[in-house]
């Protein structure tokens, strides 16, 4: 005789939760035909079977003719027992018995009893929101214990950031299988993160410690496997840094200066040039302080700024309008008529206020890219002042923007 293989599975899946049965016997092996019937108690109650077609070889449960699941023999389902949508805990018998080659007569039978306790598991997510002027981030973790009665599961997770709806940044939805997501070019608004794990409990070990299994054939082997899903919504609120507007503000309004005096007026030009230097250095405390969250002197380092820049750090950018954040990071940069850095992540496009007002349009070019000492041809957006790289580029790839006006 064929090695006896009975899978009952518990789909917590579905609109309707359904118990889902599989021999997977070998009977071709033996030139069988079998016919299998179920029934099932639940807490011992036999005056009440949750499901009884024990030895209703008319109608049966699974017949091998057909395949090898209940399914393919009959189409309804039989319902998992639930109570305010929770699986009634208890014991769980199952008496399974076969019959070959149409005999009329039990052949083989079966009759296991579990222990199940199952509460749905609550899935737990954790955001982080990190504006580092050099390398922004947005990540969400997965932080959900799905071990249950002891049981750690399989876990086929989807783990998203999905950007505000209405805006018309370049922002679409990321997605992973991994426990965190965390992406480098995002918005201000509200983001969501979302997931949703479908997991799988092996409960085959959780047989009742006072009933054996009992079987006319020792060679029976049983599987119960529970299926459910967890999901899980959060929103993340991203909001600009009241400082980092400051900064964008008078950066934006000493692009423009630095614009006007390069063709109209070279003494103002090279006073502005030098004043650069002093203007970089407070850009790279800034920079490093919120790099190292020691915070303390960011303001006194944005008034510096606002000095040097002349500027009240007024420009309207809190408006509550969605404003991309960039994650492409720099090691080195210059204000002038060049910027030079070495990437630390890939990237496929690099934002920078200098670029504010600029042309990239073929023979009309402001400026003049260059990837690892080739020139390259990408895309320009002047409203984002941003600029689309022809390839991906890779880590600790050198970038040069040489301004040409």
């Amino acid at each position: 005789m064929a090695e006896s293989k009975l899978t009952v599975g518990m789909d917590l899946t579905q609109s309707t939760p359904y118990f889902t049965f599989t021999d997977l016997t070998n009977y071709t092996i033996t030139g069988i035909t079998a016919k299998g019937t179920l029934r099932i108690t639940l807490n011992g109650d036999t005056s009440n079977y949750h499901y009884n077609n024990l030895e209703d070889w008319v109608t049966p449960d699974i017949d091998s003719s057909n395949g090898t699941t209940r399914a393919e023999t009959i189409s309804i389902a039989i319902p998992l027992p639930l109570i305010n949508s929770k699986l009634v805990e208890g014991t769980y018998k199952f008496d399974y018995n076969v019959e070959y080659n149409g005999s009329g007569v039990t052949n083989d039978f079966s009759t296991i009893t579990m222990d199940i306790k199952y509460n749905r598991v609550t899935g737990v997510l954790n955001s982080k929101v990190n504006l580092l002027p050099t390398e922004p981030t947005l990540a969400v973790t997965d932080n959900t214990n799905y071990e249950v009665d002891l049981v750690t599961p399989t876990v086929v997770r989807a783990l998203s950031l999905v950007p505000p709806a209405l805006t018309s940044l370049p922002l679409s939805t990321t997605t992973t299988t991994g426990s965190t997501l965390s992406i480098g070019t995002f918005s201000t608004a509200v983001w969501y993160g979302e997931l949703i794990s479908e997991v799988t409990y092996d409960f085959s070990t959780k047989l009742d410690s006072s009933v054996t299994i009992s079987a006319s054939n020792s060679y029976d082997t049983f599987t119960l496997n529970l299926l459910d899903k967890v999901v899980k919504v959060i929103q993340i609120l991203v909001e600009g840094s009241t400082q980092l507007c400051e900064i964008y503000c008078c950066l934006s309004e000493w692009e423009e200066r630095l614009s006007n005096a390069r063709t109209s007026n070279p003494t103002q030009y090279q006073y502005l040039l030098n004043k650069s230097g002093e203007l970089s250095y407070y850009l790279s405390l800034t920079q490093q302080s919120y790099a190292c969250s020691i915070t303390t002197n960011i303001n006194s380092y944005v008034e510096q700024i606002k000095r040097i820049t002349n500027c009240n750090g007024n420009c309207g950018c809190e408006d509550g309008t969605p404003i991309l954040i960039t994650g492409t990071a720099t090691t080195n940069s210059a204000l002038g008529n060049k910027i030079k850095f070495t990437t630390t992540t890939p990237t496929t496009q690099y934002q920078n206020l200098n670029l504010k007002g600029k042309n990239f349009n073929g023979t009309q070019a402001d400026f003049l890219v260059f990837v690892d000492g080739l020139q390259d041809e990408g895309t320009f957006n002047s409203t984002l002042y941003t600029y689309g790289f022809q390839n991906s580029v890779s880590t600790g790839v050198q970038i040069i923007f040489i301004f040409l006006k």
